[in-house]
């Protein structure tokens, strides 16, 4: 199964195969096969990070961040949330809706811009013989959050 979306620019692509259910192995025994790219900037390219059949993602990672993302689409996350993977590729930092009237570093909130949306701040760490402290952030909002959970439910059905 492929992801592919332009977040802010930077074209994603994310590729998870042989997903089997979390059921039928012990947590971290089965690993999904995953690729992925991200890339900017045309004609030159700025950004163009990428892997290919790496093991980043167990089926229970799949299951629960799918689940995470619901979560978080339906109301039920209240505050911040961090999801990190066993493999340090990729970390989701899953933001809930904000009530700005509430937050001190605003004195001033024009009406019908009191409440900020949810929001995923995809996190990917770069690797150079190992990984490091330099990452990429992209940030997803309502529609990406949405087409990304449907993503990881399609690879749960597969």
């Amino acid at each position: 199964m492929v992801f592919e979306r332009n977040l802010n620019g930077i074209d994603v692509i994310l590729r998870i195969d042989d997903y089997e259910s979390s059921f039928k192995h012990s947590f971290g025994e089965w690993w999904c096969d995953c690729g992925f790219s991200f890339r900017m900037g045309k004609p030159a390219e700025i950004i163009n990070y990428r892997k290919d059949h790496d093991e980043l993602f167990t089926p229970e990672e799949v299951d629960g961040l799918a689940d995470a993302l619901t979560n978080l689409l339906d109301g039920k996350i209240n505050e911040p949330q961090e999801y990190q993977m066993v493999e340090p590729d990729f970390v989701f930092m899953l933001y809930p809706i904000k009530d700005l009237r509430t937050d001190s570093k605003y004195s001033y909130v024009a009406p019908g811009y009191e409440f900020k949306d949810i929001y995923v701040e995809w996190r990917v760490f770069f690797w150079d013989g190992g990984i490091t402290e330099n990452y990429l952030t992209l940030t997803m909002y309502r529609d990406d959050i949405i087409a990304f959970r449907d993503f990881l439910e399609s690879v749960r059905d597969s």
